[in-house]
């Protein structure tokens, strides 16, 4: 996979361990990273090209784009400037899309600029409609990259109790809970959270029956990634937690450091194919995802709906 990589949440957590471990193997590899912040986006950046400028061209390729998931305007925005980069002579096809932005509500109830719950807003549907958006302008061979998670399995041995189980509902009831169901508590909070990346593995397993033939498409479970950006937004307790006492969660089996599993997140980015397309990769390695998150009826259900709600042909 030698083409242009986009990459969402690329500057943080993860996604920044992933965009480093990229340019590590090539820096002169061309990468698009939308990004809602662009004054924080270009600080690491900067620190990056410093780093890792490439010997041929003098410095790294790396794009920014502004974009906030969480706003459809600002998605289609983003897209239509994507698309006018990708027409710039030099740049590469785009190849690989990894949609690996998060976020994760802690107690209060939220929503996008659109009035979806933030959660599932930013995490399915700000997703849904970069990649509907995109997949025209993939080459072949393409692929792309859901990043998911174990917490979609919902019991002790995936979450050690600290994310709530997924409760699935129609998209629309997801995006727009009832008044009665905007509760403000950390299980609301986090079950919404664990849903939304069962909702990941749905769309993973629709657009595999859609895709037109040549990009694969895959989810992604990275493992427990203790220190990383997900908690930013969390009561001050919370992240005090998961910057000192959490940090013991590296004992746990699954449990992984942000280098680590962004160099394994780069690899099955670049690499040959891991596995056919529609898998769920765990780490590096397919494996069957939870008995929930095969639903073909969910699955296109999901995608109908969060088309109507993206306001998208579906």
């Amino acid at each position: 996979m030698n083409g242009t990589i986009l990459l969402t949440g690329g500057t943080r957590g993860l996604g920044y361990a992933t965009l480093e471990a990229l340019l590590r193997a090539d820096p002169s590899r061309h990468v698009i990273l939308p990004a809602r912040n662009l004054t924080a986006a270009r600080a690491v950046t900067a620190r990056l090209t410093a780093k890792y400028e490439s010997k041929v061209s003098g410095s790294t390729n790396l794009h920014l784009v502004e974009c906030d998931l969480g706003d459809l305007a600002s998605i289609r925005k983003a897209a239509a400037e994507i698309g006018e980069l990708l027409d710039q002579p030099g740049i590469p096809p785009l190849q690989v899309l990894a949609a690996n932005a998060g976020v994760q509500r802690w107690r209060e109830y939220a929503t996008t600029a659109d009035g979806f719950e933030v959660t599932f807003g930013t995490n399915l549907l700000g997703h849904y409609l970069l990649v509907r958006l995109l997949t025209e302008r993939m080459s072949r061979p393409g692929r792309i990259v859901l990043v998911s998670s174990s917490t979609h399995w919902g019991d002790f041995r995936h979450t050690w109790g600290m994310v709530a189980a997924p409760r699935w509902d129609a998209a629309e009831a997801l995006a727009r809970p009832a008044e009665s169901a905007r509760v403000a508590s950390r299980a609301a909070a986090t079950s919404a959270y664990s849903t939304s990346k069962l909702a990941l593995i749905y769309l993973t397993h629709e657009l595999a029956r859609r895709l037109p033939e040549g990009v694969d498409v895959y989810s992604y479970n990275p493992g427990l990634i203790p220190g990383t950006g997900l908690a930013r937004e969390a009561p001050g307790i919370t992240m005090f937690l998961s910057r000192t006492v959490f940090q013991s969660v590296r004992l746990l089996p699954g449990a992984v450091g942000a280098r680590t599993s962004g160099a394994e997140l780069a690899e099955t980015l670049t690499g040959p194919p891991p596995a056919p397309t529609g898998a769920y990769l765990d780490r590096s390695h397919p494996i069957d995802s939870s008995p929930e998150s095969y639903d073909p009826d969910r699955e296109r259900q999901l995608w109908l709906d969060s088309a109507h709600l993206v306001e998208i042909e579906p």
